[in-house]
């Protein structure tokens, strides 16, 4: 299996044209992965029960999954995520008056 997010848009059309699918689902399951962030092919809910099946059956979605959340008193945002292999990063948002900075750590540990 393949994770779903690493394909072209080019490569999603190819696959969904071979499997009897309309080019137009491409641009649906693309909003749905990068627009909409969702996280199961369920979710996907203009999509038919048997192009959802398919996905299932040919792809996974590589989504991180938060497991903690704190947020300070200057009202920075500190956040653990855990990766689909396990393992944790941590990312942090910093508001400031006129920005806001997001830090997400490159490694893993």
């Amino acid at each position: 299996m393949q994770n779903i997010r690493s394909i072209s848009f080019g490569e999603l059309l190819d696959f969904l044209k071979i499997n009897g699918e309309k080019p137009y689902r491409a641009g649906q399951i693309y909003d749905w992965l990068w627009k909409y962030c969702v996280s199961s092919f369920e979710q996907m809910n203009n999509l038919s029960q048997n192009l959802r099946e398919l996905l299932a059956n040919n792809f996974f979605i590589d989504s991180a999954k938060i497991i903690a959340q704190q947020i300070s008193n200057d009202k920075t945002i500190k956040v653990v995520f855990e990766l689909i292999d396990k393992k944790i990063v941590e990312g942090v948002i910093i508001p400031s008056e006129k920005r806001v900075t997001a830090c997400i750590s490159s490694q893993v540990g």
